[in-house]
């Protein structure tokens, strides 16, 4: 799949979070969000949280198991502390009061063999507190 094709699929991606999040209550405060050289896929607040969204993305069925894994699975320790260094960044240049977090959002897509053009959106599924606090060395 070229750079151009995984982008097209990540933008996607990142539309159906955005929408996912929006219908729970949540506001969209940045999308893409370029700290430090690193980047935030999603930034999104509620009343009472202030949410770092990274987003996965594959064409695969949900319901069947990929050699590639879920995509959730990419969010490998590297990844992790990558997210939470531009997080913790992006605060210190934004304090807010509400309660900061992080979040993985996995968004499945209808498989390149459907040639679906656009693909369709199969599922999501949202993983709350994805790191569960800290990522320590």
């Amino acid at each position: 799949m070229s750079s151009d094709s995984k982008l097209a699929i990540g933008r996607i991606g990142e539309e159906a979070a955005a929408e996912f999040l929006a219908k729970r209550g949540f506001v969209v405060v940045g999308r893409n969000v370029h700290v430090s050289h690193k980047e935030i896929d999603l930034i999104v607040e509620d009343d009472k949280n202030f949410v770092f969204v990274e987003v996965k993305t594959r064409r695969q069925d949900p319901r069947k198991p990929s050699p590639f894994g879920r995509p959730v699975d990419a969010v490998d320790y590297k990844k992790k502390k990558y997210i939470y260094t531009a997080a913790e960044i992006y605060l210190l240049e934004h304090p807010t009061s509400k309660m900061p977090r992080i979040d993985v959002v996995e968004v499945f897509l209808s498989p390149a063999d459907t040639q679906e053009t656009p693909p369709r959106v199969l599922k999501i599924n949202w993983f709350k507190n994805a790191f569960g606090g800290e990522v320590n060395d």
